[in-house]
């Protein structure tokens, strides 16, 4: 569980821990990507919810056969 939890903040720490260490660099880089998803927000967001969707349907399949 331990290893888990540091995968996972993994996705925020290491961009803070950059920003910390090279504000300029990854404040250039991290805008860039703040542009991105603005732009592609929608496209994020449907990929997101029909992963969420895809998995409560299988569970809902999986729980009819058993």
């Amino acid at each position: 569980m331990i290893i888990y939890a540091l995968l996972a903040s993994l996705s925020v720490g290491v961009p803070v821990i950059w920003y910390l260490l090279s504000p300029e660099a990854a404040g250039k880089s991290l805008e860039k990507f703040r542009v991105w998803l603005v732009h592609n927000n929608a496209i994020v967001m449907a990929v997101l919810f029909l992963v969420l969707g895809i998995n409560i349907v299988g569970k809902g399949i999986s729980g009819l056969t058993s």
